[in-house]
């Protein structure tokens, strides 16, 4: 409000009451001029001052608007004293026009702003009934009913009949009961829903606004049935009337009340307590909730490093962001209504923005060693620390899982050689421990153990030592690599090279023995019956004999020699692929074989591979499964060739207990496949390879 205003505002309001209470003192129906003339000016009059007062504090808030208001209309109903008829009937009409903006001043307290609904519904309402009732009812009446002898008269009579007077008068009553009920209850459901800090500021403005409308509910319903109970009210709502403005002053101006309350706040930060219940101390909101402002106010979190969420627009929520320095350090999450005590909130964001931002430094911290602990957590490394007794302090969950254990707790405390070195090691390994003392220098090694679920692990190790500040070693800091898969690998690997080994050098002796014990011998028979042929020769029928069975001796020699070479290479794969290949290879099977594969023609050394595991999987059944047939299928689904080789013998086959299965494994293994033996007792054998196409 402009201060060139006020004087005028003063003067229109003490120009008012002295009209009201000339009007008053000057009745010759008002019975109690004392009474009515002490109450009602001082009801109007403090309404005129909190609401001016209010306009000057706060005007951005309409609360004040709406206290002067009430208080300036109100004085117009002293002319329902007036002896004129016509003034008399004016002030019947005016004088419930104050009910308006007292409607309006309860239900937007203390935003100063009616909601849409029902608050502006209501306040229509009230408008429309202060409009159209009370002059009805004068069409049809000299008096209304209510008045009893203590009235002037009507100056617009146009037609008296008690029954419509009767009606028209009843039925404002009871609108008046119900808009007021209305009223009441939906403050009532206002009041349930607030929190502490808003049921605080909304407590002496709804018990002295709902005092006063009970009482005129009161008053209206004793009005339908007598004139005296209800007159016996009536000085009763005058002075609770009277009161309204107080509360509602009292409510807009809190933050002005509420300086001691800065300065407790200040005591209880020295005194220790723990910031946030001093902070909602001070605002008197118990749900008050405080976030830090990390990584240059990007990012809040709350106390523990933890992220904090602002509410969202609409939740009954507001923010109050703290600064200091000209840097946001943090946030206060408090009820809405508290945000209305301007200048409370203000004076405690800065006189709680250096203890915030000390506080905010050590949320800085725990976010960060939040953050180191989750990537800590996450790592598939083993981590841990070790005292400078050799007791385990912290460890990530990998080296839980490496430990063999469901809980760090089961790990925690214990000595280290105790779950990381076998029993028969550890005492070797707390003498190099205590060797290594006081400094224990950054060390490399590794261990091979026996975990708490007995899973054998090999883990290699590096550790470093802290220190404190006087060069003190306090801790030792342990990382480990779980290379148990790796050294399985190496192992494999190993032993698969040596079966190949193995396998060639087999491979070159059984050819050899073929050699030397099949077509070799054969060539030795021949060179001997070719020179007993010729020694024969003048002898031309033994010398026949002779060269036959040399011709034989030739024939057995070649189908070995044949054999030979399909073993080493058969020249059916080269020439016409691996479909006819196979289908020679169960042509010259003892047991019938069924050939499922591809017509296309593969790269050489697949198709290679895809022999010789169809060729050696079909002479496994033939020496040992008792199969009467033997089923090949061979696709190439999703960039790899499947080989299947199935058969209805006595199943049981054990890859790990003879060499040709194994050799089939690692023959796979080259081409980077996979070799799966499905053989359960009694139901047959089925050997499924895949290998790469693009291996």
């Amino acid at each position: 409000m402009r201060r060139s205003l006020l004087p005028v505002a003063i003067a229109v309001a003490l120009a008012e009451a002295t009209g009201a209470i000339w009007i008053v003192w000057t009745s010759d129906h008002e019975p109690h001029k004392y009474a009515t003339t002490a109450l009602a000016v001082t009801a109007g009059l403090s309404f005129v001052a909190s609401g001016l007062i209010a306009l000057a504090r706060r005007p951005e808030n309409r609360t004040g608007l709406y206290l002067a208001a009430v208080g300036y209309l109100w004085f117009f109903g002293a002319l329902s004293d007036a002896n004129s008829r016509v003034a008399w009937t004016v002030g019947v009409f005016l004088t419930n026009l104050a009910f308006v903006p007292f409607a309006a001043l309860v239900l937007a307290f203390p935003t100063g702003r009616l909601a849409r609904r029902p608050d502006r519904l209501l306040v229509r309402a009230t408008a429309g009934f202060v409009l159209v009732g009370p002059p009805l009812l004068l069409l049809f009446a000299k008096q209304p009913p209510s008045c009893g002898k203590n009235c002037g008269e009507s100056a617009i009579v146009l037609y008296r009949s008690p029954a419509i007077e009767r009606v028209v008068d009843v039925a404002g009553s009871a609108f008046v009961v119900v808009l007021t009920a209305a009223v009441v209850v939906v403050l009532a459901r206002r009041w349930r829903k607030a929190g502490r800090a808003l049921r605080r500021l909304l407590l002496p403005v709804y018990v002295a606004g709902g005092s006063a409308l009970v009482v005129l509910l009161l008053s209206n319903l004793f009005s339908t049935f007598s004139t005296t109970a209800a007159d016996t009210v009536g000085p009763a709502f005058l002075v609770f009337f009277a009161t309204v403005p107080l509360a509602f002053l009292l409510g807009i101006l809190r933050s002005r009340l509420a300086r001691g309350s800065v300065a407790g706040l200040v005591v209880a930060i020295g005194r220790g307590t723990p910031l946030r219940e001093a902070i909602a101390e001070a605002l008197g909101d118990p749900s008050l909730e405080v976030g830090y402002c990390i990584d240059e106010g990007q990012r809040l979190v709350d106390r523990h490093g933890r992220p904090f969420e602002l509410p969202a627009a609409g939740s009954g929520r507001a923010v109050t962001m703290v600064e200091h320095d000209g840097r946001r350090v943090g946030a206060l999450v408090h009820d809405a209504s508290v945000s209305e005590e301007r200048e409370l909130v203000a004076s405690v964001a800065a006189t709680v923005a250096l203890a915030l931002d000390n506080e905010r430094l050590e949320a800085d911290l725990r976010a960060q060693y939040d953050f180191l602990t989750t990537i800590v957590d996450t790592a598939p490394s083993l981590l841990l620390t070790i005292d400078a007794e050799g007791r385990i302090r912290n460890l990530n969950p990998a080296t839980v899982v490496a430990a063999g254990y469901e809980d760090e707790e089961q790990v925690r405390g214990s000595y280290f050689w105790d779950v990381f070195i076998d029993e028969s090691e550890r005492d070797a390994m707390t003498a190099r421990f205590h060797a290594a003392a006081p400094g224990h220098a950054p060390a490399e090694y590794e261990n091979a153990f026996t975990n708490g679920q007995g899973e054998r692990r090999v883990i290699a190790w590096r550790s470093a030592p802290v220190l404190d500040d006087a060069g003190s070693v306090i801790r030792i800091i342990g990382g480990g690599l779980d290379i148990t898969q790796r050294k399985r690998d190496e192992e494999e690997l190993k032993a698969s090279r040596t079966r190949i080994v193995a396998a060639e050098d087999g491979a070159r002796r059984r050819l050899e023995r073929n050699l030397h014990d099949g077509a070799q011998q054969r060539l030795v028979a021949l060179s001997v019956a070719l020179r007993l042929a010729q020694a024969k020769l003048a002898d031309p029928e033994a010398a026949g004999q002779i060269l036959t069975q040399a011709g034989d001796e030739l024939a057995h020699a070649l189908e070995e020699l044949r054999e030979i070479a399909r073993g080493i290479h058969p020249a059916v794969l080269t020439d016409r692929g691996l479909n006819a290949a196979l289908r020679s290879l169960a042509d010259r099977a003892p047991i019938p074989v069924e050939i499922s594969t591809l017509e296309r023609r593969l790269p050489d050394h697949i198709e290679a591979a895809a022999y010789y595991v169809v060729s050696e999987a079909v002479t496994n059944v033939v020496k040992h499964a008792r199969a009467s047939s033997v089923e090949v299928r061979i696709d190439a689904p999703d960039g790899s060739l499947v080989i299947q080789v199935s058969d209805d013998g006595i199943g049981g086959a054990d890859p790990r207990g003879g060499s040709g299965l194994r050799g089939l494994a690692d023959r796979v293994a080259v081409f980077d496949g996979r070799l799966e033996v499905l053989s359960p007792p009694d139901g047959g054998t089925r050997v499924v390879a895949e290998i790469p196409l693009g291996a």
